[in-house]
């Protein structure tokens, strides 16, 4: 592909406390409106930017690999611990490398049970559209310390508010979910990959999944400082420990498989000290 290089200079006021400062980096076809700089949905597409005390300086230069032909759109966001965002945008005409296009993933579903990730970002990634027609009882996902539901045949928004919890809007490449089905079926999605496939890690629990659709290594996904690592398959735990020892003699106590390889499609939980 084309060699790029694009400078960016701020000037803030003195005084000024910086909450964010990012770049949005959206390839052919998907669009961002000025509303939604500040909303999760496009989160695969979004990096922030670290800089040292010289905000005109940055303190490192990131590189993209940017697979697909086309014109991509860049978008600067900086907002300021009161809520006020500004932004700057450009474009880079990216050659050499493949035409843009979709890519379909299927999900295989069991009745119960299913720890999930769509490897892609989705077309539509409104949870509505993606369940459509589907005979789910329940869709889970963990954000902020707290769960996200969304119901098929009850009333979300009275449950969730009874139970202190978030509804279900949205699922994003590389956000893991729990889907309790009816029955044995497929969920196709269609969508786009990544340029950013990199997981970000918080303290605590993590409900994650791949942003590339390809098998990974256990080892390849968790980050520095990882407890325990776990996905649920074929009706029971696969669990990983950092210590291979320990790990043996805990999955044989419980019953557990060891886990080694995590597949696009399945979601899995990530405990970080």
């Amino acid at each position: 592909q084309d060699s790029k290089e694009i400078q960016l200079y701020l000037k803030i006021a003195s005084g000024t406390a910086i909450e964010k400062l990012g770049v949005y980096i959206l390839p052919p076809t998907i669009t961002l409106n000025t509303e939604d700089y500040d909303t999760p949905d496009f989160s695969p597409y979004y990096t922030d930017l670290m800089f040292n005390g010289d905000v005109t300086n940055p303190a490192y230069v990131t590189k993209y690999s940017l697979k697909y032909n086309g014109e991509y759109k860049l978008i600067y966001v900086v907002k300021d611990v009161d809520g006020n965002i500004v932004s700057a945008t450009g474009t880079i005409d990216v050659q050499g490398g493949e035409d843009y296009g979709m890519t379909e993933v299927t999900l295989t579903l069991v009745k119960g049970w299913n720890l999930l990730n769509i490897p892609v970002q989705p077309e539509n990634s409104g949870t509505q559209a993606l369940f459509s027609g589907l005979a789910y009882i329940s869709a889970w996902k963990w954000e902020n310390n707290n769960w996200a539901v969304l119901l098929n045949d009850a009333d979300t928004q009275a449950y969730a508010a009874s139970k202190g919890f978030g509804i279900l809007t949205t699922l994003n490449a590389g956000e893991g979910f729990w889907l309790n089905m009816e029955e044995e079926s497929t969920l196709n999605v269609i969508g786009t990959e990544v340029s950013n496939s990199n997981l970000s890690f918080v303290q605590g629990w993590n409900l994650v999944g791949l942003k590339v659709n390809e098998e990974k290594s256990i080892e390849d996904v968790v980050p520095d400082g990882a407890i325990s690592a776990w996905k649920w398959e074929n009706n029971n735990w696969a669990v990983w420990l950092p210590d291979q020892e320990t790990l043996q003699e805990y999955a044989a106590s419980k019953g557990f498989t060891i886990l080694q390889f995590i597949k696009p499609e399945q979601g899995f939980w990530v405990n970080v000290k």
